[in-house]
């Protein structure tokens, strides 16, 4: 039974209506190159492969990546990479080929430092879909004006058209 590790910030999506939502929304073309943040037990990779021409998936838990490369093994088009999201550099990842969409369910303890990463991988990046603790997200989205308006906000939005999608309760 795979468990959630704190220390990590895990906390596993699994809901399919969830999932789908996510994957509908998202809207994966069969010409697209994805890199998803956090494969965690790999139920949105799973939805991800029939959509997606590729997709490269780092996980940092060593734990679960025997469970990812089983799936890894049966795709075609996926690639499981134990690694710390951190410490991936886009452009060599891509080998300068092609630009990525991202997606990720990122760890609350991460968030800032995932974004930071995000900014500057910026240049291989398409769009990214994250879904984060909603008072995060929030920041991310803020006006100038109000509480959670602050760094983030900016570079943010300097950085990306950013929208709130929806909420998961």
């Amino acid at each position: 039974m795979i468990k959630t590790k704190k220390s990590l910030g895990q906390n596993f999506l699994t809901d399919k209506f969830i999932i789908s939502r996510i994957i509908e929304t998202v809207n994966p073309k069969k010409e697209e190159v994805f890199f998803e943040i956090g494969s965690g037990k790999g139920d949105l990779t799973k939805g991800l492969i029939s959509r997606a021409k590729s997709i490269q998936s780092v996980e940092i838990d060593k734990d679960l990546v025997p469970y990812l490369k089983k799936i890894e093994s049966s795709s075609t088009n996926l690639v499981i990479l134990e690694n710390s999201v951190l410490k991936i550099d886009l452009k060599k990842l891509s080998k300068g080929k092609s630009k990525f969409r991202v997606i990720g369910n990122l760890p609350y303890n991460l968030s800032s430092k995932i974004m930071l990463w995000t900014f500057k991988n910026s240049t291989q990046i398409i769009d990214i879909h994250y879904m984060f603790q909603k008072e995060f997200g929030q920041r991310l989205v803020s006006t100038p004006g109000k509480k959670t308006y602050g760094r983030l906000s900016v570079l943010t939005q300097y950085m990306f058209s950013s929208r709130e999608l929806f909420t998961i309760l």
